[in-house]
């Protein structure tokens, strides 16, 4: 056979190149003179004859020999090739014979074991094709990007769905759940997570995913529940909700579909908790998830949800903390977004349900962050008519309540200054609505104009300011308006340099102090 002469004069490659399947360009004499209609008949040799296990390494890397050079080929011998139907029988080949063409016996047996990194491979193989194919082919007007869609979906939906099925223990078991950080992105996971990313990219960009036919999304689920590495878990995650777009329906069939293969309402209510209690985590992506899968809304949280186990009650502490540090240390297009606060909200909700209270500093930290949101609402607002005002009203009924309940009596150094930090954010709000006189504008402003009133005259009054810190500076933000200047920090301090007295979150808070608090008074310079 050709393949058997070609693989004999150039062999596998280097061993530092081969856990990426990368030759020297010398050592690819031997097929740069066979030209394309050999490499054709390689492939269909490779894909006709399946062979033994202990013939899909040699094969796989003359795969990746003949991709490299398909890579460096002139446009003229790339169109050859593509005439040919190089690539889509190269995907189709990787997909069928390397990862599709091992049995569910093989692959449940094999966990752990040479297989998952000889996937890893293949699948790296594959993504390097499927990037090539759509960079060259980007328009929708491309008759080849049609095509090329046609192909992509029909290799990588059945390799997602193939790898699902097996999933316990072949995707769950420890040698592939745990990986050393130099081998996060060339682990079976961090190839499957590259792959959905780049999978649901494509499609999104010119057909929408079918969340009932393909375990794409399931599998970026199992890869954050279950892997060791928290970067190789947030991009998992982002890369779900990419996939399932923010539709209820579209949430609605994801969870029926994962519930019925097995994946608890608990085991991801247990995974959103480890994730909100870790300092480290900043992920919106997070909150997304939380919103539609434990608290979309209450007709669906009472028909899906247990009731609330024992570590529950930690739930709403940990999504406050995770809220504020997403607030500090998150990009400004994040802070904005809804299901952060719906999230919070609807945790609240179910907590006080279950428990029939709310602690106070739950309270005083819920609502500050509301003031943060609803600030960024009114900001946005410029007289245009949007759906935000709507979504404040709806919240803000249910802690009229709780607020008529709080302990006035707590003269304690932190409860004050909680107090006096939300007063001040009331009043903001309640000026900037005035002077942009958007009650006057829009009858949802008027609404949610009258119902802050309400709130005003429910926060337990406070003493005038004395100026004397209730706790060292250093344990919280410098910024008198951050959150984190009243309430515990969820996150690592950084300490100013300039004067080593005051800590901040970051760079904005770090800023807003030096402008607008007063820093730069005290301070020869602002560093950290």
């Amino acid at each position: 056979m050709l393949l058997t002469t070609v693989f004999a004069k150039i062999g596998p490659p280097p061993d530092k190149q081969r856990r990426r399947l990368e030759y020297p360009i010398e050592m690819l004499a031997p097929l740069m003179t066979l030209g394309p209609t050999s490499w054709n008949r390689l492939i269909y040799e490779i894909y006709d004859h399946a062979g033994g296990t202990d013939l899909r390494y040699e094969r796989l890397c003359i795969l990746a020999a003949l991709d490299q050079l398909a890579l460096t080929a002139h446009s003229s011998t790339w169109r050859t090739l593509e005439e040919a139907g190089f690539v889509d029988l190269q995907q189709r080949c990787i997909a069928d014979k390397y990862i599709c063409g091992f049995t569910r016996e093989q692959l449940a047996s094999a966990s752990g074991s040479w297989v998952s990194d000889f996937i890893a491979l293949a699948l790296g193989l594959f993504m390097t094709s499927i990037d090539r194919w759509t960079t060259l082919h980007k328009s929708p007007g491309d008759p080849r990007c049609a095509q090329g869609l046609d192909m992509l979906q029909y290799a990588v939906v059945p390799v997602f769905d193939k790898l699902w099925d097996v999933r316990d223990p072949f995707l769950l078991s420890h040698a592939v759940c745990t990986i050393t950080t130099d081998r996060v992105y060339n682990s079976l996971h961090g190839c499957l997570a590259a792959l959905g990313a780049m999978a649901a990219l494509t499609l999104k960009e010119s057909r929408p995913i079918d969340i009932a036919n393909t375990r794409i999304p399931h599998v970026q689920l199992i890869i954050w529940m279950h892997n060791s590495v928290q970067k190789l878990r947030n991009r998992a995650l982002e890369n779900l909700t990419e996939i399932v777009c923010d539709r209820d329906s579209q949430w609605d069939a994801f969870f029926r579909s994962i519930a019925q293969d097995g994946v608890s309402q608990e085991q991801i209510t247990a995974s959103i908790l480890d994730d909100f209690a870790d300092e480290n985590v900043i992920n919106y992506s997070l909150f997304n998830v939380a919103s539609f899968s434990i608290v979309r809304d209450e007709a669906h949280a009472r028909e899906r949800l247990p009731p609330p186990v024992s570590s529950e009650p930690q739930l709403g502490a940990y999504t406050l903390a995770a809220a504020r540090r997403q607030i500090c240390l998150g990009s400004d297009s994040e802070v904005s977004a809804h299901d952060i606060l719906l999230s919070m909200f609807t945790i609240f909700k179910r907590e006080t349900t279950a428990a029939g209270s709310t602690p106070d500093r739950q309270i005083y930290g819920f609502l500050d962050l509301f003031c943060q949101y609803a600030m960024i609402q009114i900001t946005a607002a410029a007289g245009q008519r949007s759906h935000g005002p709507e979504r404040l009203n709806e919240v803000i009924p249910w802690w009229f309540p709780r607020l008529s309940k709080l302990d006035r009596n707590d003269n304690r150094a932190k409860t004050v200054a909680m107090r006096r930090h939300l007063r001040k954010s009331w009043q903001n709000i309640a000026d900037e609505l005035k002077r942009k006189r958007l009650p006057q504008q829009d009858t949802n402003w008027s609404v949610f104009s009258f119902l802050w009133k309400k709130v005003g005259s429910l926060i337990p009054p406070v003493s005038e300011d004395t100026g004397e810190a209730p706790f060292g500076l250093l344990q919280r933000c410098g910024w008198s308006e951050c959150l984190c200047s009243v309430h515990k920090p969820a996150h690592k301090m950084h300490v100013c340099k300039g004067c080593w007295l005051v800590a901040y979150c970051g760079s904005r808070c770090q800023a807003n102090d030096w402008e607008k608090g007063g820093h730069k008074r005290h301070c020869r310079r602002r560093t950290a």
